[in-house]
């Protein structure tokens, strides 16, 4: 922004201000390096200025985008689809039980037995069918454990066939907030964003594998999806980061439609490979095929800004967008999901904590 003759700084009125936005948020400046910061700001924040007119302008605001990141809210629990019946689904009640208007679902696509009907007693905290799936809450995030094998001795052979649906367990947000936000509000939303910092702790403290001759294919996966969408059209694209799989240490970016399976979207896939995700960790959460024996947490931070704009490239390449798309400024990032999507016998569990999406704009 350019700097108006005259200007002076409310440095009085906005102390307190300042000192509070140093308190309670996070400003990334590059690998590893950080100041202190919450992950849950739900206002646009900035360092304000006066000119002597009484001309005011915000020099960088943030946003926190997620709803509600440590999950402290709770979770709607979701029903498998009904692949008989139109891939129709139910929601089936809340954990905690005393959750009020959870942002975030549960959700179980495929997975065996169900988590709500099938959920024995447990610890606080935890809900679990006690045979395939687990989620934790742990204060500043969540847990998930996804046991596959409940799922494939369901079938006749006990094999993951090509087509087949794929077990899933999710932790998924479907709403940010876009059509609720006033007209200024929704340009943080927006994929033209100066920045997009996504920063999150990742720990697997589990993983073992069932080998099967007759898998088609043998792939466990965490991973972690933006929903980016057309602000003036239906254009889609689910928009991610591979975490962790099981058959690579380091991968690059894919691309491609989502297909593969039954229930596919036939959307635009663009998932940023492991090798970039963690350029910045310290050696991933995944060596030589294994569980690094500390089970460390492993602190990822990454600006989605130059990743989208690779995506909407290779979208435009592809000859996918509409016409309604001609730049990152027609699309929006409005949702996400992350956790396990598998085809073959794996038993996992994966830890999240310290979620945060901030959108800049300077």
């Amino acid at each position: 922004m350019k700097t108006r003759k005259k200007r002076r700084c409310r440095q009085t009125t906005y102390f307190l201000l300042s000192v509070l936005m140093l308190a309670g948020m996070t400003a990334f400046t590059g690998c590893g390096a950080q100041t202190a910061v919450g992950a849950e700001t739900e206002t646009t924040m900035g360092q304000i200025y006066e000119d002597t007119e009484g001309e005011e302008s915000v020099m960088t605001d943030r946003k926190q985008l997620i709803p509600d990141p440590t999950f402290r809210n709770g979770f709607t629990i979701r029903s498998q689809k009904d692949h008989e019946n139109g891939d129709n689904f139910e929601d089936l009640g809340v954990f905690p039980d005393d959750s009020a208007s959870p942002a975030w679902l549960i959700v179980q696509w495929d997975s065996g037995p169900c988590l709500w009907e099938d959920r024995v007693p447990a610890a606080d905290g935890v809900l679990t069918d006690g045979r395939s799936k687990w989620v934790t809450l742990n204060g500043d995030g969540a847990s998930l454990r996804l046991d596959s094998a409940a799922y494939y001795e369901m079938k006749p052979d006990g094999a993951a066939a090509a087509g087949d649906f794929w077990p899933h367990l999710l932790l998924e947000c479907t709403d940010f907030g876009y059509a609720a936000a006033k007209a200024a509000e929704k340009e943080f939303y927006s994929c033209s964003a100066d920045e997009l910092l996504l920063s999150f702790d990742l720990n697997m403290s589990a993983f073992s594998c069932t080998p099967n001759e007759k898998d088609w294919v043998e792939a466990d996966q965490f991973l972690m999806y933006f929903y980016v969408k057309g602000k003036h059209s239906n254009d889609f694209v689910w928009f991610g980061l591979q975490l962790f799989d099981s058959r690579w240490e380091r991968n690059t970016p894919y691309v491609g439609i989502d297909g593969g399976k039954a229930d596919a979207s036939g959307s635009l896939i663009y998932s940023i490979g492991l090798t970039e995700v963690y350029k910045c960790a310290d050696g991933g959460l995944w060596k030589n095929k294994a569980v690094p024996a500390d089970g460390k947490w492993i602190h990822i931070e990454i600006d989605l800004t130059p990743h989208l704009n690779k995506m909407f490239r290779s979208g435009s390449e592809m000859e996918y967008f509409s016409s309604a798309v001609s730049s990152l400024d027609d699309l929006y990032i409005d949702g996400m999901n992350l956790g396990f999507e598998t085809i073959g016998t794996f038993d996992t569990e994966m830890g999240i904590r310290n979620l945060s999406l901030v959108s800049v704009k300077h």
